[in-house]
């Protein structure tokens, strides 16, 4: 049977390692709390969107349409960005198709312009310079 005066001094040591661990991490933890907040890729995602908004504010439908293939299981970035579209335009609806008279086209490359815009005639609206270019069709509204 262990005495009580032992399980104290068991105490006590153990509250002293964890009080010394805590001391050691302290500097760190202070700093990681005043470094200024990195955006994750989702808030710089949603951001991107959001630029768009006062140019379809009054477009209930858009068309959406990237240079990539969205069935690829591979590219589940291109799914998201898609999400991202319809979250951050909202109440406007953001559909993957090209029938509609406003589409979004969301590139990787800044200077890409789709070939179907070229071929129809589509009249670009806006540029955001980042890849994301607004196009009006000539379908009607």
């Amino acid at each position: 049977m262990v005495s009580p005066q032992l399980r104290i001094r068991g105490a006590v040591i153990l509250l002293a390692v964890g009080a010394l661990a805590s001391i050691r991490t302290l500097p760190r933890a202070v700093q990681q709390c005043l470094a200024e907040p990195k955006p994750d890729a989702t808030v710089t995602l949603e951001a991107r969107f959001a630029a768009l908004q006062p140019f379809v504010t009054d477009k209930p439908s858009l068309g959406y349409l990237t240079e990539g293939r969205h069935l690829d299981p591979q590219r589940v970035d291109l799914a998201k960005r898609l999400y991202m579209a319809q979250f951050a335009l909202a109440p406007s609806i953001v559909e993957r198709r090209t029938d509609r008279p406003w589409v979004i086209f969301d590139s990787g490359t800044p200077e890409a312009v789709p070939e179907i815009a070229t071929r129809e005639g589509w009249t670009l609206v806006t540029d955001l310079r980042d890849g994301i270019k607004l196009f009006r069709t000539a379908r009607q509204e």
